[in-house]
Order: structure tokens, then C-alpha cells, then sequence
């Protein structure tokens, strides 16, 4: 009878083993037009849950993508080195994030690649202002402070970066009263210049 019930448990923990995702699925490279359906792609392919990133950014738009299907799936996320701009805006939506040794988020304000020469000052405004829109929307929803955002918004730029290397310190950023007590340039939270 134990013999049985030893190997009834033994059949379920194998396949449990067999399908469960030991080999993440990994994006090192920056984020292009479309580069967000194909990591989806992949993952639902491959039936991964776990996704490690390393990427130096691009497109927002991407990132919010990409962020979306990662608080909606529950995927894992692993930051592996240097995860910026687009990437962190992804990053920032897993609620299982991990980041490994001498790895970091990086945040900055968005930027326009682009201005076409039939645009107008003011419609370029309006096309910059949706997107701070967005990103303030963004960072709501993600459960971080308006005075996070305001951070990156008013210290940064396409070279300077509010950087960040720990869950913990992410996390801290989902609080408004932990914000006030931290000066704009204090050296916890470097502003990092490329």
C-alpha cells in the first residue's frame, strides 16, 4: 500500500516537473517596432512564464506592450545587467521581478525620435504631451507614485537617468510618503549620466 502511494505521489511530482518552465525565455536587444508581439509570441509558443531582460530601451509604446501582457499573464521577470527606458516600463509591471547582482533599472523621460517636417510646434506638443500622459497613466496603474514619475520627468533626459538597483528600492517608489523624504539628488538614487 505505501509502495502505491509513493509512486502515485512520485507520477505527479514528475509531471509536474515535465511541464513546468525551467528555461526562461530571453530578450537581449532594444525594443523596435514589434519587438513586443514577438517576445509574446515566443512565450506563448514556447509556454514560457518566466522572461529575462537585458535591453538599452526604444520604442515606449513597446514597453507598454509588452508590460501589459506581463501583468496579465503573472510573468516572472528576471533584469539581468542593464534594463532601461522602454525595458524598465516593461519590468515595472511584473509583480514577481527579480534582479540579479549589479543589474538596474533605468528610467528616463520620453522623447520624440522623430519630428516629421510637415508637423506643426503645436501638433508635436500635443503628440509629446499623450505620451507624458501615458506614462503618468503608466505608472498609476502600476501602483507607483505620481512623485516618482514627476522624478523622472523633471531630472532626466535622453542621457540621465534615474537608476535603480534593487527591488526593494522599486518598491519604494509605490509609497508618497516615502518619496518626500528623498531630495532629488540624493546619492541613494544617482542620477546616472551616459
Amino acid at each position: 500500500m505505501i509502495g502505491r502511494i509513493v509512486a502515485v505521489i512520485y507520477l505527479c511530482l514528475l509531471g509536474t516537473l515535465a511541464t513546468a518552465d525551467i528555461h526562461p525565455a530571453y530578450f537581449n536587444e532594444p525594443f523596435y517596432e514589434g519587438s513586443a508581439s514577438d517576445i509574446i509570441f515566443h512565450m506563448l509558443s514556447n509556454q514560457k512564464t518566466t522572461l529575462v531582460l537585458t535591453s538599452p530601451g526604444g520604442y515606449v509604446n513597446e514597453g507598454f506592450i509588452l508590460g501589459n501582457f506581463i501583468r496579465n499573464e503573472n510573468i516572472s521577470v528576471i533584469i539581468r545587467e542593464r534594463c532601461a527606458s522602454a525595458c524598465s516600463v516593461a519590468a515595472m509591471a511584473a509583480t514577481d521581478l527579480t534582479m540579479e547582482p549589479d543589474s538596474a533599472l533605468y528610467f528616463h523621460t520620453p522623447y520624440l525620435t522623430e519630428v516629421r517636417t510637415d508637423q506643426t510646434i503645436k501638433s508635436m506638443l500635443l503628440e509629446h504631451s499623450v505620451y507624458m500622459n501615458d506614462m503618468n497613466i503608466w505608472f498609476n496603474s502600476n501602483g507607483f507614485s505620481f512623485e516618482f514619475w514627476k522624478l523622472i520627468l523633471v531630472t532626466t533626459d535622453i542621457n540621465r537617468y534615474v537608476k535603480i538597483d534593487s527591488v526593494a528600492d522599486l518598491d519604494a517608489f509605490k509609497s508618497t510618503s516615502y518619496m518626500s523624504k528623498i531630495p532629488v539628488f540624493s546619492n541613494k538614487y544617482t542620477i546616472h549620466v551616459d
